[in-house]
Protein backbone atom coordinates (compact mmCIF):
# COMPACT_ATOMS: atom_id res chain seq x y z
CA UNK A 1 0.00 0.00 0.00
CA UNK A 2 2.71 2.37 0.72
CA UNK A 3 4.70 1.84 -2.51
CA UNK A 4 1.40 3.11 -4.39
CA UNK A 5 0.58 6.50 -2.66
CA UNK A 6 3.91 8.30 -3.82
CA UNK A 7 3.22 6.80 -7.19
CA UNK A 8 0.16 7.95 -7.31
CA UNK A 9 0.72 11.16 -6.23
CA UNK A 10 3.28 11.92 -9.19
CA UNK A 11 0.54 10.69 -11.69
CA UNK A 12 -1.88 13.43 -10.00
CA UNK A 13 0.34 16.04 -10.06
CA UNK A 14 1.63 15.76 -14.02
CA UNK A 15 -2.06 15.75 -14.78
CA UNK A 16 -2.89 18.50 -13.15
CA UNK A 17 0.35 20.99 -14.32
CA UNK A 18 -0.44 19.26 -18.19
CA UNK A 19 -4.31 20.17 -17.92
CA UNK A 20 -3.50 23.52 -16.76
CA UNK A 21 -0.37 24.17 -18.97
CA UNK A 22 -2.50 22.98 -21.98
CA UNK A 23 -5.41 25.21 -21.28
CA UNK A 24 -3.74 28.57 -20.55
CA UNK A 25 -1.77 27.97 -23.83
CA UNK A 26 -4.91 27.75 -26.11
CA UNK A 27 -7.21 30.40 -24.00
CA UNK A 28 -3.95 33.19 -23.73
CA UNK A 29 -2.42 35.38 -26.15
CA UNK A 30 1.59 34.33 -25.94
CA UNK A 31 2.69 37.67 -24.22
CA UNK A 32 0.79 36.38 -21.29
CA UNK A 33 1.31 32.40 -21.30
CA UNK A 34 4.82 32.35 -19.02
CA UNK A 35 3.00 34.89 -16.10
CA UNK A 36 -0.34 32.20 -16.72
CA UNK A 37 1.73 29.14 -16.24
CA UNK A 38 3.60 30.15 -13.19
CA UNK A 39 0.44 31.06 -11.57
CA UNK A 40 -1.01 27.73 -12.02
CA UNK A 41 2.23 25.99 -11.13
CA UNK A 42 2.39 27.63 -7.93
CA UNK A 43 -0.79 26.70 -6.81
CA UNK A 44 -0.69 23.29 -7.42
CA UNK A 45 2.56 22.85 -6.24
CA UNK A 46 1.10 24.57 -2.80
CA UNK A 47 -1.84 22.01 -3.21
CA UNK A 48 1.08 19.13 -3.60
CA UNK A 49 2.78 19.95 -0.67
CA UNK A 50 -0.24 20.28 1.52
CA UNK A 51 -1.72 16.95 -0.12
CA UNK A 52 2.05 15.65 1.04
CA UNK A 53 1.67 16.46 4.68
CA UNK A 54 -1.62 14.17 4.88
CA UNK A 55 0.22 10.99 3.11
CA UNK A 56 1.14 8.47 5.71
CA UNK A 57 3.75 9.01 8.12
CA UNK A 58 6.47 5.92 6.67
CA UNK A 59 6.15 4.71 2.95
CA UNK A 60 8.13 1.93 0.86
CA UNK A 61 11.25 2.92 -1.08
CA UNK A 62 10.94 1.40 -4.23
CA UNK A 63 9.70 -2.25 -3.25
CA UNK A 64 8.19 -4.05 0.31
CA UNK A 65 12.11 -5.08 1.53
CA UNK A 66 13.02 -1.16 2.77
CA UNK A 67 10.85 1.68 4.88
CA UNK A 68 11.47 4.94 5.75
CA UNK A 69 10.00 6.16 8.37
CA UNK A 70 9.29 10.02 9.08
CA UNK A 71 9.12 12.32 11.47
CA UNK A 72 5.42 11.87 11.77
CA UNK A 73 6.08 8.69 13.96
CA UNK A 74 7.66 10.92 16.43
CA UNK A 75 5.22 13.99 16.16
CA UNK A 76 1.95 11.82 16.58
CA UNK A 77 3.07 9.37 19.33
CA UNK A 78 1.60 8.50 22.07
CA UNK A 79 2.69 9.82 25.74
CA UNK A 80 3.03 7.29 27.62
CA UNK A 81 2.06 8.22 31.87
CA UNK A 82 4.49 6.36 34.22
CA UNK A 83 3.52 3.97 36.78
CA UNK A 84 5.49 3.86 40.33
CA UNK A 85 7.37 -0.09 40.78
CA UNK A 86 7.20 -1.22 44.57
CA UNK A 87 10.90 -2.03 43.91
CA UNK A 88 14.21 -0.90 45.80
CA UNK A 89 16.05 -0.72 42.71
CA UNK A 90 19.91 -1.14 44.48
CA UNK A 91 22.26 2.01 43.79
CA UNK A 92 24.80 0.26 41.62
CA UNK A 93 22.45 -0.48 39.13
CA UNK A 94 23.63 -0.29 35.82
CA UNK A 95 20.71 -2.22 33.48
CA UNK A 96 17.08 -3.23 35.03
CA UNK A 97 15.05 -6.08 33.26
CA UNK A 98 11.76 -8.00 34.18
CA UNK A 99 11.39 -11.57 33.61
CA UNK A 100 8.03 -13.47 33.71
CA UNK A 101 6.14 -10.03 35.72
CA UNK A 102 8.41 -11.24 38.87
CA UNK A 103 11.91 -11.39 39.00
CA UNK A 104 13.90 -8.19 38.71
CA UNK A 105 17.25 -8.89 36.78
CA UNK A 106 19.86 -6.56 37.94
CA UNK A 107 23.37 -5.86 36.18
CA UNK A 108 25.54 -3.96 38.75
CA UNK A 109 28.54 -1.65 38.29
CA UNK A 110 31.61 -2.21 39.26
CA UNK A 111 31.43 -1.46 42.86
CA UNK A 112 33.20 -2.97 45.94
CA UNK A 113 31.36 -5.94 47.53
CA UNK A 114 28.80 -6.54 44.59
CA UNK A 115 28.04 -8.92 41.66
CA UNK A 116 27.38 -8.38 38.62
CA UNK A 117 24.80 -10.20 38.21
CA UNK A 118 21.72 -10.52 40.68
CA UNK A 119 18.23 -11.99 40.25
CA UNK A 120 15.37 -10.32 42.91
CA UNK A 121 11.38 -11.75 43.50
CA UNK A 122 10.15 -8.77 42.26
CA UNK A 123 7.18 -8.47 44.63
CA UNK A 124 9.16 -8.31 47.95
CA UNK A 125 12.58 -6.75 47.12
CA UNK A 126 14.18 -10.49 48.17
CA UNK A 127 17.66 -11.55 46.26
CA UNK A 128 17.59 -15.02 45.16
CA UNK A 129 20.80 -15.83 43.52
CA UNK A 130 23.70 -14.20 41.85
CA UNK A 131 26.57 -14.92 40.01
CA UNK A 132 29.91 -12.98 39.36
CA UNK A 133 31.76 -11.18 41.63
CA UNK A 134 34.26 -8.95 39.76
CA UNK A 135 37.63 -10.37 40.44
CA UNK A 136 40.67 -12.26 38.13
CA UNK A 137 39.90 -15.67 40.29
CA UNK A 138 37.66 -18.37 39.39
CA UNK A 139 34.17 -17.86 38.39
CA UNK A 140 35.13 -13.93 38.55
CA UNK A 141 34.83 -11.12 36.10
CA UNK A 142 37.12 -8.10 35.55
CA UNK A 143 35.20 -5.94 32.49
CA UNK A 144 31.34 -7.17 31.25
CA UNK A 145 29.13 -6.75 28.09
CA UNK A 146 25.70 -7.63 29.39
CA UNK A 147 23.04 -8.92 27.16
CA UNK A 148 19.63 -9.88 27.78
CA UNK A 149 17.39 -11.64 25.01
CA UNK A 150 14.21 -12.19 26.52
CA UNK A 151 14.61 -15.53 28.55
CA UNK A 152 18.73 -16.10 28.19
CA UNK A 153 21.27 -13.87 29.83
CA UNK A 154 24.92 -13.51 28.30
CA UNK A 155 27.52 -12.40 30.48
CA UNK A 156 31.29 -11.50 28.28
CA UNK A 157 34.25 -10.89 30.27
CA UNK A 158 36.03 -9.03 27.15
CA UNK A 159 39.39 -8.76 29.44
CA UNK A 160 39.36 -12.58 29.78
CA UNK A 161 38.09 -13.19 26.80
CA UNK A 162 35.33 -15.22 28.47
CA UNK A 163 31.39 -16.13 27.36
CA UNK A 164 28.59 -17.13 30.18
CA UNK A 165 25.01 -18.10 28.64
CA UNK A 166 22.48 -18.27 31.58
CA UNK A 167 18.94 -19.49 31.27
CA UNK A 168 17.32 -17.36 33.58
CA UNK A 169 14.68 -20.04 34.21
CA UNK A 170 17.41 -22.20 35.74
CA UNK A 171 19.38 -19.51 37.00
CA UNK A 172 15.83 -18.74 39.01
CA UNK A 173 14.06 -22.07 40.14
CA UNK A 174 17.52 -24.73 39.89
CA UNK A 175 19.13 -24.36 43.16
CA UNK A 176 22.39 -26.52 41.74
CA UNK A 177 22.40 -24.32 38.80
CA UNK A 178 26.29 -23.01 37.99
CA UNK A 179 26.88 -21.13 34.63
CA UNK A 180 29.24 -22.32 32.58
CA UNK A 181 32.13 -19.95 31.64
CA UNK A 182 33.62 -20.69 28.20
CA UNK A 183 36.43 -19.23 26.71
CA UNK A 184 36.05 -17.30 22.91
CA UNK A 185 38.10 -16.05 20.31
CA UNK A 186 35.82 -13.59 18.67
CA UNK A 187 36.65 -9.70 17.19
CA UNK A 188 33.58 -8.26 18.06
CA UNK A 189 31.54 -5.76 20.70
CA UNK A 190 28.57 -7.89 20.54
CA UNK A 191 27.28 -11.69 20.17
CA UNK A 192 24.78 -14.03 21.16
CA UNK A 193 24.68 -17.75 20.89
CA UNK A 194 23.16 -18.91 17.86
CA UNK A 195 22.88 -22.76 17.15
CA UNK A 196 25.93 -24.40 19.20
CA UNK A 197 27.85 -20.94 18.14
CA UNK A 198 28.23 -17.41 18.48
CA UNK A 199 26.48 -14.74 16.03
CA UNK A 200 28.05 -11.44 16.35
CA UNK A 201 28.47 -8.16 14.62
CA UNK A 202 31.13 -7.22 12.21
CA UNK A 203 33.20 -4.66 13.48
CA UNK A 204 34.79 -4.32 9.78
CA UNK A 205 31.17 -3.89 8.17
CA UNK A 206 31.20 -0.04 8.33
CA UNK A 207 31.06 2.60 4.88
CA UNK A 208 31.24 5.80 5.23
CA UNK A 209 31.62 7.77 1.73
CA UNK A 210 32.11 10.86 3.51
CA UNK A 211 35.27 9.59 4.72
CA UNK A 212 36.19 6.88 2.47
CA UNK A 213 35.73 4.39 4.37
CA UNK A 214 34.67 1.33 2.73
CA UNK A 215 34.66 -1.73 5.45
CA UNK A 216 32.54 -4.07 3.33
CA UNK A 217 32.25 -6.95 5.22
CA UNK A 218 29.00 -8.84 6.04
CA UNK A 219 26.71 -7.60 9.13
CA UNK A 220 27.16 -10.61 10.94
CA UNK A 221 30.12 -13.58 11.54
CA UNK A 222 29.51 -16.65 13.52
CA UNK A 223 32.30 -18.71 15.07
CA UNK A 224 32.73 -21.84 15.25
CA UNK A 225 31.44 -24.49 17.62
CA UNK A 226 34.24 -23.81 20.40
CA UNK A 227 33.51 -19.96 19.93
CA UNK A 228 36.85 -19.26 17.64
CA UNK A 229 36.39 -16.98 14.60
CA UNK A 230 39.22 -16.34 12.96
CA UNK A 231 38.88 -12.90 10.17
CA UNK A 232 40.53 -13.51 6.71
CA UNK A 233 40.10 -10.50 5.71
CA UNK A 234 41.93 -7.47 5.27
CA UNK A 235 40.68 -4.29 5.98
CA UNK A 236 42.38 -0.61 5.67
CA UNK A 237 40.04 0.95 8.52
CA UNK A 238 39.82 -0.37 12.16
CA UNK A 239 36.48 0.22 12.47
CA UNK A 240 35.99 -1.61 16.17
CA UNK A 241 35.55 1.19 18.03
CA UNK A 242 32.88 3.59 16.33
CA UNK A 243 30.66 -0.55 15.04
CA UNK A 244 28.86 -0.77 18.54
CA UNK A 245 25.25 -1.81 17.86
CA UNK A 246 22.98 -4.62 18.87
CA UNK A 247 20.74 -7.43 17.68
CA UNK A 248 18.00 -10.09 18.69
CA UNK A 249 16.87 -13.13 17.48
CA UNK A 250 13.48 -14.54 17.98
CA UNK A 251 13.28 -18.02 16.58
CA UNK A 252 10.01 -18.41 16.52
CA UNK A 253 9.28 -16.08 14.05
CA UNK A 254 12.82 -16.97 12.20
CA UNK A 255 13.84 -13.24 12.42
CA UNK A 256 17.14 -11.71 13.65
CA UNK A 257 16.49 -7.83 14.08
CA UNK A 258 19.92 -5.57 13.81
CA UNK A 259 19.54 -2.45 16.12
CA UNK A 260 21.70 0.43 14.63
CA UNK A 261 22.90 2.61 17.60
CA UNK A 262 25.20 5.17 15.04
CA UNK A 263 22.46 5.54 12.67
CA UNK A 264 19.06 5.71 12.39
CA UNK A 265 18.71 1.76 10.86
CA UNK A 266 17.26 -1.43 11.54
CA UNK A 267 17.64 -4.17 9.62
CA UNK A 268 15.58 -7.99 9.63
CA UNK A 269 17.03 -10.81 8.41
CA UNK A 270 16.41 -14.70 8.80
CA UNK A 271 17.95 -17.25 10.86
CA UNK A 272 19.82 -18.64 7.70
CA UNK A 273 21.54 -14.49 7.87
CA UNK A 274 19.32 -13.80 4.78
CA UNK A 275 18.23 -10.30 4.60
CA UNK A 276 14.06 -9.24 4.96
CA UNK A 277 13.78 -6.14 5.07
CA UNK A 278 15.74 -2.54 5.78
CA UNK A 279 13.76 0.44 8.08
CA UNK A 280 15.52 3.79 7.54
CA UNK A 281 14.67 7.29 10.03
CA UNK A 282 13.58 9.13 11.45
CA UNK A 283 16.71 11.31 10.50
CA UNK A 284 18.54 12.68 13.01
CA UNK A 285 19.47 16.47 13.24
CA UNK A 286 22.99 16.02 11.84
CA UNK A 287 25.38 13.65 10.81
CA UNK A 288 27.99 12.06 13.21
CA UNK A 289 31.81 13.55 12.82
CA UNK A 290 34.52 10.85 12.99
CA UNK A 291 38.27 11.18 13.62
CA UNK A 292 41.28 9.01 11.95
CA UNK A 293 44.01 8.41 13.39
CA UNK A 294 47.55 7.88 11.71
CA UNK A 295 47.40 4.23 12.15
CA UNK A 296 43.95 3.59 10.80
CA UNK A 297 41.85 3.76 13.78
CA UNK A 298 38.75 5.36 13.50
CA UNK A 299 36.51 6.80 16.33
CA UNK A 300 33.77 9.49 16.79
CA UNK A 301 34.93 13.41 17.48
CA UNK A 302 33.35 15.18 19.71
CA UNK A 303 29.92 13.20 19.98
CA UNK A 304 28.67 10.20 20.56
CA UNK A 305 25.34 9.00 18.35
CA UNK A 306 22.39 7.92 20.06
CA UNK A 307 20.12 6.85 17.83
CA UNK A 308 18.60 3.67 18.78
CA UNK A 309 19.17 2.06 21.55
CA UNK A 310 16.97 -0.96 23.98
CA UNK A 311 14.62 -3.23 22.54
CA UNK A 312 12.07 -5.64 24.09
CA UNK A 313 9.59 -8.34 22.16
CA UNK A 314 7.37 -11.35 22.13
CA UNK A 315 5.80 -13.36 19.96
CA UNK A 316 4.01 -10.91 17.75
CA UNK A 317 5.53 -7.61 18.10
CA UNK A 318 9.31 -6.16 18.67
CA UNK A 319 9.65 -2.82 19.96
CA UNK A 320 13.18 -0.58 19.62
CA UNK A 321 13.79 2.52 21.27
CA UNK A 322 14.95 5.85 19.72
CA UNK A 323 16.43 8.33 21.15
CA UNK A 324 18.05 10.71 17.88
CA UNK A 325 20.40 12.42 19.31
CA UNK A 326 23.93 13.12 20.11
CA UNK A 327 25.96 12.76 23.65
CA UNK A 328 28.40 15.85 23.95
CA UNK A 329 31.81 15.68 25.67
CA UNK A 330 30.98 19.19 26.47
CA UNK A 331 28.18 18.16 28.81
CA UNK A 332 30.12 14.57 29.97
CA UNK A 333 28.52 12.84 27.70
CA UNK A 334 25.31 13.18 30.24
CA UNK A 335 22.70 10.77 28.86
CA UNK A 336 20.00 13.03 31.21
CA UNK A 337 19.17 14.45 28.05
CA UNK A 338 17.72 11.83 25.89
CA UNK A 339 13.95 11.23 25.29
CA UNK A 340 12.49 8.31 24.32
CA UNK A 341 10.22 7.07 21.06
CA UNK A 342 9.56 3.48 21.29
CA UNK A 343 8.67 2.17 17.54
CA UNK A 344 6.11 -0.95 17.77
CA UNK A 345 6.61 -3.49 14.31
CA UNK A 346 5.47 -6.43 13.68
CA UNK A 347 8.06 -9.44 12.76
CA UNK A 348 7.92 -8.64 8.89
CA UNK A 349 9.15 -4.87 9.68
CA UNK A 350 5.81 -3.55 9.53
CA UNK A 351 5.57 0.09 11.83
CA UNK A 352 2.66 -0.59 13.67
CA UNK A 353 2.72 2.32 16.42
CA UNK A 354 4.53 4.79 18.21
CA UNK A 355 4.84 5.74 22.24
CA UNK A 356 7.27 8.32 23.83
CA UNK A 357 8.77 8.39 27.30
CA UNK A 358 10.02 11.67 28.53
CA UNK A 359 13.28 10.21 29.53
CA UNK A 360 16.31 7.79 28.69
CA UNK A 361 15.20 4.34 28.62
CA UNK A 362 18.74 2.50 28.90
CA UNK A 363 16.64 -1.06 29.28
CA UNK A 364 13.06 -2.26 29.18
CA UNK A 365 11.18 -5.72 28.91
CA UNK A 366 7.28 -6.46 27.82
CA UNK A 367 4.78 -7.82 30.45
CA UNK A 368 3.92 -11.39 30.02
CA UNK A 369 0.53 -10.28 28.13
CA UNK A 370 1.63 -7.17 25.86
CA UNK A 371 0.26 -4.54 27.62
CA UNK A 372 2.89 -2.61 29.81
CA UNK A 373 6.81 -1.95 29.22
CA UNK A 374 8.94 -1.83 32.22
CA UNK A 375 11.57 0.59 31.52
CA UNK A 376 15.01 1.63 33.21
CA UNK A 377 16.45 4.64 32.64
CA UNK A 378 17.68 8.00 33.60
CA UNK A 379 15.68 11.37 34.40
CA UNK A 380 16.18 14.67 33.66
CA UNK A 381 18.12 15.50 37.03
CA UNK A 382 20.47 12.34 36.26
CA UNK A 383 18.57 10.08 38.59
CA UNK A 384 17.89 6.50 38.11
CA UNK A 385 14.00 5.77 37.26
CA UNK A 386 12.04 2.19 36.85
CA UNK A 387 8.73 2.55 35.80
CA UNK A 388 5.99 0.47 34.09
CA UNK A 389 4.25 2.14 30.98
CA UNK A 390 0.46 0.92 29.76
CA UNK A 391 0.83 0.17 26.19
CA UNK A 392 -3.08 1.59 25.22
Amino acid sequence: MFSEIPQIFLFLFLFLFLFNFGAETLKKPLAMKTNLINTKFLSIYICSIALMTLLPSCSEKGDSNVLILGSTVKDTAEVLLPESMDFDVPISTADLYIWNDSIAIVRNKVVSDTWFLELYDLRDNRLLRHFFRHGNGPGEMLEINFIFNNDTIVIEDFQKDNIAVIPVNKAVYDDDFEPDIRPMSIWSQYKLPFKGRLLALNPYCFINKEYSINNDGPRFIVSDSNYVYKETESYKYQTYNVSYSSFFISFANDRIVYVCNKEPVLELYDTNLNPIKQIFGPEMQSRQKYMIEENGNVCFLNTIPYAYSSFCYNDNFFYVCYNGNFLSYKNDFDTSVLKSWIFKFDWDGNFIDSYYIDHYVKSMSLSNDGRYIYAFGTDREGENVFYKYLLR
